[in-house]
């Protein structure tokens, strides 16, 4: 499955078109104002996250193989004063190598009442797309990230070998990483400013990459014993 049949939208509001996956559970939840969202996804085999103009934040579990979804997973939401926090609970009734094969959570969050986002997620990939905020942290085990028309400081803790695709970059992104080896990919026409801290850390800019240290645009390696190289697309 694409990003963006995993992304896409079929309405003036939100959800991509009905009818790639056979087995479906959707939660809608009105949101009131302003929120820091908190979502933790658990193990699945995908996770996505996309910004939409309306006023429900909206949570939307697929798969081709795994049906009764809605019995399997429980997506409970937990609203308090400028905070909301939401959990996908995977079951007993269903392993979790089963729901790493072919479990996908896709949320769409408010953009009008997104202050901050931070999510949780072990997956195969994760996706950002469509997302202007205050700040967004994903703190994930996934090799595969990506991220699309994102506007915002975005802090990856991720502690695995990882391919990060930016198709935009708007902002600051922080790579924070122990022991690995990851790569990243920014567009070839946006200046952007490299930073490198922490222990015996490297980064390395490849071809392509238009360098400027005074770039509001930044993205900076932390951690320890970490590798990040930057390639242009």
């Amino acid at each position: 499955m694409s990003v963006d049949a995993l992304l896409g939208v079929d309405d003036a509001h939100a959800g991509p078109a009905r009818g790639e996956y056979r087995y479906e559970s959707a939660t809608n939840y009105d949101v009131d104002g302003g929120k820091h969202f908190d979502i933790d996804c658990g193990s699945i085999y995908a996770c996505a996250i996309r910004g939409y103009d309306g006023e429900q934040l909206r949570v939307r579990i697929v798969s081709n193989t795994v049906a009764n979804l809605a019995r399997h997973f429980k997506v409970s939401v937990d609203d308090r004063p400028k905070r909301l926090d939401v959990q996908v609970r995977r079951g007993t009734g269903i392993s979790e190598t089963l729901a790493k094969d072919d479990v996908t959570v896709i949320i769409w969050v408010p953009q009008r009442y997104v202050t901050t986002v931070e999510c949780a997620a072990k997956a195969q990939e994760a996706h950002v797309r469509g997302l202007t905020c205050d700040g967004l942290e994903l703190d994930v085990r996934t090799p595969r990230l990506s991220l699309d028309d994102v506007h915002t400081h975005v802090e990856v803790n991720c502690n695995l070998d990882m391919e990060i695709d930016c198709a935009s970059i708007d902002g600051r992104i922080d790579v924070n990483q122990l022991s690995s080896t990851s790569r990243i990919t920014v567009p070839k026409d946006v200046p952007i400013a490299v930073l490198t801290h922490g222990l015996r850390t490297r980064t390395i800019v490849g071809a392509g990459v238009r360098q400027d240290e005074d770039s509001p645009n930044i993205v900076e390696l932390n951690g320890v014993a970490s590798e990040l190289i930057i390639e242009g697309r």
